[in-house]
C-alpha cells in the first residue's frame, strides 16, 4: 500500500456550504490596502462558487432601501467577478467606494432594538440585502462600522423565528490603529511611512530656515499614528490624547447654548504649550534652532468649550475637527509663548497631514495583512460557520476570530478605544527618542509665590525682562480666596481717581475726585478675577456683573502713599455694591502680617466707624446729586464667608472669560 504524499502546493480544498451570494461593504475613511482586503475576500468566495456583491459607498444606499426604491446595479452595487479583481491588491483607493452613513445611529442600548422607529434604518439594510439574495455580509471599517455590524447582528437576533439569517463578519480598518482585538490594522504602517517622509522633508526645511513646523496628524481617539509618525519622522516632540494627564488636564465648568451647565475634562492649554516651548528652548541650548512638533488631531476633543462651541458633529457624534484648525491654533499659541519667554520671535508654521496618506500605494506588509483578513472573512463564514466575529491576526499572520461581544459593551453598544498605555514600551520608545527636557527648565506661567528666604514677591525669570499685565499677568494670590494679592490703584492720599488701563496695564487718570471724600483705605483689585454672571448671581437685584476685575479695599496701620504696588491681603468681608444694576462688590481685607490689623478675622472685628466710612465713600464718590446717588446701593455689609464665595465666583468668571 503506497503512502499518500502531501502536495504542499495544492490549494485548500473547497468547502461544502449553502451560501449563494456574499456582500462586501466598506465604510468610513479610506486606508491603504483596502483593495487587497476586498479582492482577497472576493476571490476566496468566487473560487468556491459564491457570487460576490460589492455594495457601493458603504451603507448610503442600503439605509434608504425600500420596495419602492430598489437597489440598482451599477449605482448602488456591483457584481464582482474575476476580471474586475485582476491586479487589484496593490491598487490605490477603494474599488467599491465608501461613505459614513450610519444605520445604527438611533440605537444606543439593547432596549432600543425593540423600537420600530429606531431600528428602521437597520431594517432597510436587512431587507435591501435580502432583496439581492445575499446570504452573508462582510463589513470592513473602523470601530463605528464595527458597532453597526454588531447592531445589525442584534437586530437579526430580534427577528421572528424562521426569518432569514445573514451572518456578518467584520474586518478592522483604520490608519489610526486604535482597535482592540488586533495588534496593527491594515494601512497603518503605510500611512506612518508616508507621513513620516513628509515630516522629514519639513525637518530639512526647518533646519535650513531655522524655524519650526507644528504638524497635526490624524488620530482622533488615540496617538498611534502621531507617535509612529514622530518616531519615523524624527520629530522633536509628539503630543497626543494619552499625554493629557496630570498637570496637562483640568476640569472645566461651562454653560451651553441652551443654558445648561456641564462639567468636563479638558486640556490645560497653558501647560501643554509651555511644555512644547520647553522643547524649543532646550534644543536652542543644544545649538538647534529648528524642529518639528507633532500633535494628534484628537486633542481637539479636549479643547476648552470656548474653542468648540457651535462646532458640528458627524453621524457618529464626532466633532468636526476640520472646522477647528487645531494646528493653526497651537502654532499661534506656541509662537506667542516662545516670544513671551525669550523676548525673541521664532516662526512656527502650521501643517496638517493625514488625508494624503489614506489612499497611497500600500506597503508589502499591509498588502499581506489585508489579504489575510480578506481570506479570513471567507474562512470565518464558510469554513467555520461563524457569525458576529471580527477577523484578526496574531503572531505570523495567524487568523483569530474575536466575538463582537468581547469588543462591544453589551449595555451601551459602544466599542472601547485602544489607547497607548502610559507604561507601554511603545510610549517609552517615543519619549527616549525625542528631545529630552528637564522639567525644571519649563518656564512657569506668570505666577506669584512668597520668596523662600524672605517675605517679598518672587516672580519667574521672564518678568525681570518686562512688566506683567497687572490684571492678567499676576496671580490672584498665594492662597486665594482667603489670602489674595491686591494691585493698588488708589491710596487715601490721592486727590485724583486712578484706574487701570485694561489695554496697556498702566494706571491712567480716570477723573479728579468729584466730591470732598477720599478713600478711607488702599483701593485696587484682585488679579485674574472678573465680575461676570457668577458674581452677578450672588447679588440680589443685579442684572449683570460690571465686567471689571473684583475690587478690594485693604486696611493697613502704616500709611502707604504710592499706588501701583502689589501686596498680600487677608479677606475679612465685603460690601455688596449695586451700581446701575451691575454687581460691583468691594472686598474688604487687611494687610497680611499687619502689626495692628493682622489678627482681624471678620469684618465685624473692625471699628464700626471705619466700615461706615467705606460704605459712605462708595455710596457718594461718583455722585454730586441725589439722582446720581440713587443709582448706587449698598444695603448691608457681608462677612468673610460670603466674601470668599464672591472671590471664587470672580475667579471662575475670569477663567470662562479669558481662559487659563
Amino acid at each position: 500500500m503506497s503512502e499518500k504524499i502531501e502536495n504542499t502546493l495544492s490549494r485548500p480544498a473547497p468547502q461544502e456550504h449553502s451560501f449563494k451570494k456574499a456582500a462586501i461593504l466598506f465604510a468610513g475613511g479610506p486606508a491603504p490596502a483596502a483593495n487587497a482586503v476586498i479582492s482577497a475576500a472576493a476571490v476566496s468566495f468566487l473560487r468556491n462558487g459564491i457570487e460576490v456583491v460589492g455594495v457601493k459607498h458603504g451603507y448610503s444606499s442600503l439605509i434608504n432601501y425600500s420596495k419602492d426604491k430598489p437597489l440598482e446595479e451599477g449605482s448602488d452595487y456591483v457584481m464582482i467577478d474575476h476580471p474586475m479583481l485582476s491586479r487589484t491588491r496593490n491598487r490605490q483607493g477603494i474599488m467599491i467606494g465608501t461613505a459614513r452613513a450610519n444605520p445604527g445611529k438611533l440605537v444606543s442600548c439593547p432596549e432600543h432594538l425593540k423600537d420600530p422607529e429606531r431600528v428602521a434604518p437597520l431594517k432597510n439594510v436587512y431587507e435591501g440585502l435580502c432583496s439581492l439574495g445575499v446570504d452573508a455580509l462582510v463589513s470592513i471599517g473602523g470601530d463605528d462600522t464595527l458597532k453597526t455590524a454588531n447592531k445589525f447582528k442584534l437586530y437579526q437576533d430580534s427577528l421572528p423565528e424562521g426569518s432569514k439569517r445573514i451572518p456578518v463578519v467584520h474586518l478592522p480598518k483604520t490608519i489610526d490603529n486604535d482597535y482592540r482585538g488586533i495588534d496593527f490594522t491594515f494601512g497603518y504602517f503605510t500611512a506612518v511611512d508616508f507621513l513620516a517622509h513628509e515630516v522629514r522633508n519639513l525637518l530639512a526645511d526647518a533646519e535650513a530656515n531655522q524655524n519650526y513646523f507644528l504638524v497635526e496628524s490624524m488620530g482622533r481617539s488615540a496617538g498611534w499614528l502621531a507617535y509612529g509618525v514622530a518616531i519615523a519622522g524624527e520629530a522633536s516632540l509628539v503630543v497626543s490624547v494619552e499625554d493629557i494627564r496630570g498637570k496637562f488636564r483640568s476640569k472645566e465648568e461651562y454653560t451651553d447654548s441652551k443654558g445648561e451647565s456641564h462639567s468636563r475634562d479638558v486640556m490645560n492649554m497653558d501647560e501643554v504649550v509651555r511644555r512644547i516651548v520647553a522643547t524649543m528652548t532646550t534644543r536652542e541650548r543644544e545649538g538647534k534652532k529648528y524642529g518639528v512638533i507633532v500633535i494628534a488631531e484628537g486633542l481637539a476633543e479636549l479643547l476648552p468649550y470656548k474653542y468648540v462651541e457651535g462646532v458640528s458633529r458627524d453621524d457618529h457624534g464626532h466633532i468636526n475637527i476640520s472646522a477647528i484648525n487645531l494646528y493653526e491654533l497651537f502654532a499661534e499659541l506656541i509662537a506667542a509663548e516662545y516670544e513671551r519667554q525669550t523676548s525673541r520671535r521664532r516662526s512656527v508654521k502650521p501643517v496638517q497631514l493625514g488625508y494624503e496618506a489614506r489612499c497611497v500605494e500600500p506597503h508589502a506588509f499591509d498588502v499581506m495583512l489585508g489579504s489575510q483578513l480578506g481570506v479570513g472573512a471567507y474562512r470565518a463564514l464558510v469554513e467555520n460557520r461563524l457569525d458576529g466575529v471580527m477577523v484578526s491576526v496574531e503572531g505570523q499572520l495567524q487568523l483569530v476570530y474575536v466575538p463582537f461581544e468581547t469588543l462591544v459593551d453589551p449595555e451601551t453598544l459602544v466599542t472601547v478605544v485602544r489607547y497607548i498605555e502610559p507604561d507601554s514600551d511603545f510610549r517609552k520608545l517615543t519619549r527616549f527618542l525625542e528631545t529630552y527636557v528637564n522639567e525644571e527648565d519649563i518656564t512657569p506661567r506668570a505666577s506669584w509665590s512668597p520668596c523662600p528666604d524672605c517675605d517679598c514677591m518672587s516672580f519667574p525669570e521672564p518678568f525681570y525682562r518686562w512688566r506683567p499685565h497687572p490684571w492678567h499677568g499676576l496671580e490672584a494670590g498665594p492662597n486665594p480666596p482667603e489670602l489674595v494679592q491686591a494691585y493698588i490703584e488708589l491710596t487715601p492720599f490721592d486727590r485724583v481717581k486712578y484706574e487701570l488701563d485694561k489695554q496697556t496695564g498702566y494706571l491712567r487718570v480716570d477723573r479728579p475726585n468729584r466730591t470732598s471724600a477720599f478713600s478711607p483705605t488702599l483701593y485696587g483689585f484682585i488679579p485674574r478675577t472678573f465680575c461676570g454672571k457668577r458674581v452677578k448671581s450672588l447679588m440680589p437685584g443685579a442684572k449683570a456683573g460690571d465686567g471689571d476685575p473684583l475690587d478690594i479695599c485693604v486696611i493697613s496701620e502704616r500709611p502707604i502713599t504710592n499706588p501701583e504696588i502689589i501686596l498680600k491681603a487677608r479677606v475679612v468681608g465685603g460690601l455688596p455694591m449695586l451700581d446701575n444694576d451691575e454687581a460691583d462688590d468691594k472686598i474688604i481685607g487687611v494687610l497680611a502680617n499687619d502689626a495692628m490689623w493682622g489678627e482681624v478675622q471678620e469684618v465685624e472685628d473692625l471699628p464700626k466707624v471705619l466700615v461706615d466710612r467705606l460704605r459712605h465713600y462708595f455710596s457718594i464718590y461718583k455722585s454730586l446729586t441725589p439722582e446720581e446717588a440713587a443709582k448706587v446701593r449698598i444695603d448691608h455689609v457681608y462677612g468673610r464667608e460670603h466674601a470668599l464665595e464672591v472671590i471664587n465666583a470672580a475667579m471662575a468668571d475670569y477663567l470662562e472669560e479669558f481662559g487659563e
